[in-house]
């Protein structure tokens, strides 16, 4: 199983997985996403994870934050943010 660290280096190396994964976001299938790339977490421990590194990383907007867990700025659960 990956961690939620090791799938998110995956995506932000990956054209074609940040597409894949905002397809998914668009359809509301992130868990499903998740399984698909072997990775076990729930949308909680996603939101917590993406929480932290939206402190570590100043690039990341509170507004792009919101739209990576799902805020109110969104329809989708998870959106990839570039």
């Amino acid at each position: 199983m990956k961690t939620i660290q090791e799938l998110y280096n995956e995506v932000m190396a990956s054209e074609a997985l940040k597409e894949e994964l905002k397809e998914a976001s668009q359809k509301r299938k992130v868990e499903e996403f998740l399984k698909q790339h072997d990775c076990n977490a729930t949308m909680d421990e996603l939101r917590s994870f993406l929480e932290g590194v939206q402190s570590e990383d100043e690039d990341l907007s509170l507004d792009d934050l919101e739209l990576v867990a799902g805020g109110t700025h969104s329809e989708s659960m998870f959106c990839y943010v570039d």
